[in-house]
């Protein structure tokens, strides 16, 4: 295995992905989602479809910051905890399902 591969293992194993607590962390979590695909070019397009797919997620997050805006409810602080919560464990599992990806992979 290449040395760039272990320097973005240990980046991602010391501090891992971000998470998100607004919908304006997204570009920079895509960012560091997109550089796991560096790592294994066969699983690029999972990475491409992965990050597509969740921004109709992050849409409906900033839909919700929109609406605390206007209405300032706590029902909707907790819609917003609970959709960023829903946002960081599928950015979790997909990451863990890379790692697996990459440690079980035969060069």
């Amino acid at each position: 295995m290449s040395p760039f591969f272990y320097d973005l293992l240990n980046i991602y194993m010391q501090d891992g992905i971000k998470e998100i607590e607004t919908s304006l962390d997204w570009p920079d979590v895509e960012s560091q989602i997109r550089e796991l695909s560096k790592t294994a070019p066969e699983f690029k397009f999972d990475v491409v479809k992965f990050c597509s797919g969740m921004r109709s997620e992050i849409n409906k997050l900033s839909q919700l910051e929109l609406k605390y805006r206007q209405q300032r409810r706590d029902s909707v602080v907790q819609e917003h905890k609970d959709q960023c919560a829903k946002i960081n464990r599928a950015i979790k599992d997909f990451s863990s399902v890379h790692l697996m990806h990459l440690f079980s992979r035969i060069d």
